[in-house]
């Protein structure tokens, strides 16, 4: 009886210790949207705050802001990133297909919204 006591007192101290190393604190929630314009951001308002909801922490940019990036000193700075720019031809700043593909290699989520005239 000993021993199941103390192999249950192990087994839940184990989950505990290795559910507080999960990125429960959110910080898994990083999302970096990219937009053709701001106003997209307004008449999406529906789905981003919905996002919101969720938990997630927000970056909205133009594609073709200079300042663009998602890696700084090696470590990416958002989890996810959302493209809604099928009119961008080449993104701003530091970021291209190349950087956003090692992102995704690298464990990161894309999505990516497009339209007939992408391509054009």
């Amino acid at each position: 009886m000993a021993r199941l006591f103390i192999f249950a007192v192990g087994l839940l101290l184990f989950a505990s210790v290795w559910s507080s190393s999960l990125n429960v604190d959110g910080s898994s929630k990083r999302l970096l949207v990219l937009l053709d314009n701001l106003g997209l951001r307004e008449s999406h308002s529906f789905y981003f705050k919905q996002l919101k909801d969720r938990g997630f922490d927000i970056t909205f940019k133009t594609s073709d802001d200079s300042s663009l990036q998602i890696v700084k000193y090696g470590e990416y700075l958002y989890d996810h990133v959302i493209v809604f720019a099928p009119s961008t031809k080449e993104f701003g700043g530091r970021l291209d297909a190349d950087i956003l593909t090692q992102f995704v290699d690298a464990g990161g989520n894309v999505l990516v919204a497009g339209s007939n005239t992408v391509g054009k």
